[in-house]
């Protein structure tokens, strides 16, 4: 009886560790409810219907300051955008992106952003001046869905895409210029403050 009694206290004993639970993963740190926000993003735009085929792809590198509240993100953007034959551009924008959904832990959001600019030709100050006699300048835009992953608190990973248009304009003249619209995708690194 006694030999039983110290078997089973000796299988408890042996086995109390196979039966423990874990305790819980701590939960992530949750995002801060105000920041200021900084994100860098390289980009390519493809798909383009409405150019020459030599116009149809397009390369980017922006960068975006601003201000996050709770889900909201209101910030400017600077983007350099490589034309192909027509040189490299800048482009100036507000920024606005929503999270809509967010996980529970908050490290995983899906946002809408949109973006609105004014691009000016940076290759080549003369090429201002087009052949009409007119400056020209052009209005573009970007809109689609942006996933992002924060790896910490204050560094999240994103990938966004969605449909982008240029529309060139001239000041001073009657003469038309072909807009155009597309596809994106770029991949980006934001950090807060």
């Amino acid at each position: 009886m006694y030999l039983r009694v110290a078997l089973v206290a000796w299988i408890c004993v042996l086995g109390a560790p196979c039966f423990a639970q874990e305790p819980p993963p701590k939960p992530a740190a949750p995002q801060p409810s105000s920041s200021i926000v900084v994100e860098a993003s390289l980009g390519a735009s493809f798909l383009q219907f409405g150019l020459q085929e030599r116009d149809s792809n397009r390369v980017d590198l922006g960068f975006l300051v601003g201000y996050r509240r709770n889900r909201l993100i209101v910030g400017g953007g600077l983007d350099f955008a490589s034309r192909g034959h027509r040189g490299v551009e800048l482009v100036l924008s507000p920024v606005v992106q929503y999270a809509f959904v967010r996980s529970k832990d908050e490290s995983i959001e899906l946002l809408i952003s949109g973006r609105v600019g004014l691009g000016f030709d940076l290759s080549n100050v003369r090429s201002v001046e087009n052949s009409t006699g007119g400056t020209s300048f052009n209005v573009g835009y970007k809109v689609g869905p942006v996933l992002r992953v924060w790896s910490s608190p204050e560094l999240a990973w994103s990938v966004m895409s969605g449909i982008c248009g240029d529309h060139p304009h001239v000041v001073g003249s009657a003469g038309t210029i072909s807009t155009h619209i597309g596809t994106y995708t770029s991949f980006g690194v934001l950090g807060t403050f």
